[in-house]
């Protein structure tokens, strides 16, 4: 393993850094948080909630406004139903780095980022695998941008 990351190293001009060689870049969730494509915003807190959809397929979470337009996903990132390797989606309101605007679901502030997890309790809970994903994202959220643990909220008996 030492002769691997040397050689990984190397091959990134030496250092840690998150370039296409690097050690960095194997970490599915630091690198999904470099998706943003602006400064990262002041955000305070993290609410993970449920979808209140079961389903495959991400299209059934969009919603539509009164003339039929869809309307960007009111969420950050979202946990389906069947994470395949800690699969998370980042969506435009991280890339772009906007609030969402608190409704039905989602209750944060404008600095809470929003985490939707693909589920309809009591009908369907979360699975394990979509706990442990959830987890492993808010762990890193809370390190790379520095928010404490006690202002991570989950949805009732999680």
């Amino acid at each position: 393993m030492t002769v691997g990351a040397v050689i990984l190293m190397a091959l990134d001009g030496g250092g840690i850094s998150q370039g296409p060689w690097s050690l960095y870049a194997h970490n599915y969730y630091a690198s999904l948080l470099d998706t943003a494509r602006v400064p990262y915003q002041d955000w305070e807190s993290i609410e993970v909630f449920y979808s209140g959809v079961v389903s495959d397929d991400l299209s059934a979470l969009v919603d539509t406004d009164a003339a039929g337009r869809a309307r960007p996903a009111n969420f950050h990132f979202v946990i389906p139903v069947h994470p395949i390797r800690g699969r998370v989606l980042d969506t435009a309101r991280w890339v772009n780095q906007r609030p969402c605007i608190p409704g039905a679901r989602f209750h944060g502030t404008g600095n809470t980022l929003a985490v939707c997890v693909v589920a309809d309790p009591p009908t369907t809970g979360p699975t394990d695998a979509q706990k442990q994903t959830t987890e492993h994202l808010i762990d890193t959220l809370a390190q790379r941008l520095g928010i404490a643990k006690d202002r991570v909220s989950y949805p009732q008996g999680w």
